[in-house]
């Protein structure tokens, strides 16, 4: 009989814990039916018999209830370039030529600002709404085709870095009235948001660029007076080391939130950390380090 109950239980996906509780009352019956003399052994089969049905019962009732568990269970893990971003992690893009982020402007007159590559994926999510604080999302695409179901838009617009590049989908040049080939593209629209919302069936396109912009523009007082400490002025060259230090101070302040919101209507939020470090370049022999902008998880 233990022999049957061991293949039995071989066979059954369930967690260790509730497991074992079932085998223990197999065990239970065993124990009481070799511990009581032969006169009693007809009753404490039947007896047996029960604990066992009873056991039967419990282990269905489990399994019913560890199946619906996982069937209805919800999470979301959070990535950026395809890779999932955790706790004291740094994701980056490793296409350095690819203006991922940067410093643009003219003289001492510069914004930074970041593509946000970021997407999540899970288990019964229904809606992701980003928001961020000391920063704001500017999001470029054809006009009338936003992903955005609804977001929240500054009062006023910031003097930022739109983007860093245009959206380009693969496509044929055309031909005009000239016999001139060339690729024609749609009317944008940019747009930006303190917060945003979009379908989890519907995060990204390729023709949508989603992007972070510094809020300088709107700084005062004493952070305006540390940025400007810093002389950072386009017209000259400037070392890795320097461009690090105010990449740092753009985003020192920088806060994302990404929440879920389950087809249940519960909702779960991670809080996403930006921060800025040097990489070796691989063949650049010129400079060989570049300053990145990187995600994780706070």
């Amino acid at each position: 009989m233990r022999d049957l109950y061991k293949r039995t239980f071989d066979d059954i996906i369930l967690e260790d814990a509730e497991k074992d509780k079932v085998k223990a009352l197999f065990l239970q019956a065993d124990l009481r039916k070799e511990d009581t003399k032969m006169k009693t052994k007809k009753r404490i089969q039947e007896a047996a018999v029960c604990a066992a049905a009873l056991a039967v019962i419990l282990l269905a009732n489990m399994l019913y209830s560890t199946s619906w568990r996982q069937g209805t269970q919800n999470c979301f893990t959070v990535l950026a370039y395809a890779r999932e971003l955790t706790k004291g992690g740094e994701v980056y893009s490793t296409e350095y030529e690819s203006k991922s982020s940067g410093i643009c402007g003219s003289g001492d007159d510069v914004n930074f600002g970041f593509g946000f590559p970021v997407k999540c994926e899970g288990k019964n999510i229904d809606t992701i709404t980003y928001s961020i604080q000391n920063g704001i999302f500017v999001i470029t695409n054809p006009a009338g085709e936003s992903i955005v179901v609804r977001g929240q838009e500054p009062e006023q617009y910031l003097e930022v870095m739109e983007t860093f590049h245009y959206p380009v989908q693969e496509q044929e040049p055309q031909e005009d009235a000239d016999g001139l080939r060339s690729i024609v593209l749609p009317d944008y629209e940019v747009k930006q948001y303190h917060s945003f919302t979009v379908d989890y069936e519907h995060q990204d396109d390729v023709m949508t660029v989603v992007s972070v912009a510094d809020t300088s523009d709107s700084w005062e007082g004493e952070k305006l007076n540390q940025y400007k400490a810093f002389a950072y002025n386009l017209d000259r060259e400037h070392s890795p080391e320097e461009e690090l230090e105010i990449r740092s101070f753009f985003t020192k302040d920088m806060g994302i939130t990404c929440t879920v919101t389950y087809k249940d209507g519960t909702t779960e939020t991670k809080n996403i950390e930006v921060t800025n470090k040097l990489v070796n370049v691989p063949g650049n022999e010129a400079q060989s380090k570049k300053a990145v902008t990187c995600f994780g998880i706070k």
